[in-house]
């Protein structure tokens, strides 16, 4: 598990926050899976196969699904280490995605908060990850 704490930053464009009803957090839920498919797979030339976003209290959650490649599910079959070979090459993708910005400027800019979070996981050997960012106020 990785635990980021993110640096501080202006939030253009913020003007004062609201709680998100049911019908504004299920179209934000969508948007940032959208783009975070987009992120993922310009980085790393294949996008995940399912991806489920939930926005619960000041946290947004990212599930990804179905994402590995042809190698490293061979690199988890055929090596002894392949499951923790695979996490830290993914960790370390994941962290250069994180630490690039470019998610967590389209979700403040969003849901209008500031991130001062950010959690990432994976398990290789079930093909799921999970990103986690936590927010400066409750978004619904």
């Amino acid at each position: 598990m990785t635990f980021y704490k993110l640096k501080q930053h202006a939030i253009p464009g913020i003007c004062t926050p609201k709680l998100f009803d049911d019908s504004e957090r299920k179209h934000i839920q969508h948007q940032i899976a959208n783009y975070v498919k987009q992120c993922i797979k310009k980085k790393l030339d294949k996008g995940p196969d399912g991806m489920r976003v939930t926005i619960s209290d000041n946290m947004i959650i990212i599930r990804i699904e179905r994402y590995l490649t042809k190698m490293e599910k061979y690199v988890i079959e055929k090596e002894p280490n392949g499951v923790e070979t695979v996490r830290c090459m993914r960790t370390g993708a994941a962290t250069g995605i994180i630490n690039e910005g470019e998610i967590i400027f389209f979700m403040e800019k969003l849901v209008q908060a500031k991130a001062v979070y950010a959690l990432y996981d994976s398990y290789p050997q079930d093909e799921y990850c999970v990103m986690l960012f936590m927010f400066d106020r409750i978004l619904a």
